[in-house]
């Protein structure tokens, strides 16, 4: 039995152009809203963490991390104390 010879691929000179990326069109928004659950800091305006949920604000434990997670149930714990009271919001997703 003879070994069987496999032609072995050259490398070819092409050269491929790559259209430019056009920034502010990479970043728009996409048309379908989902939802986050935001808990803002009662400390630090603009700070706070934000989980993603459903319109009702219902956040699904299994999708999360588990940094997200311990992050989400401390959040939770410091409701009052370090965060304020969560607040479903609208998020636009950027692409």
């Amino acid at each position: 039995m003879h070994p069987v010879k496999v032609p072995v691929r050259q490398r070819s000179r092409q050269t491929f152009e790559r259209p430019a990326m056009n920034h502010a069109a990479a970043h728009q928004p996409i048309e379908m809203p989902g939802f986050v659950l935001r808990f803002a800091s009662l400390f630090d305006d603009g700070r706070g963490l934000a989980f993603p949920c459903d319109a009702y604000g219902a956040v699904d434990l299994q999708a999360l991390s588990p940094r997200a997670r311990k992050n989400y149930l401390a959040a939770r714990r410091a409701v009052g104390r370090d965060f304020s009271f969560p607040a479903v919001v609208a998020e636009e997703r950027w692409h």
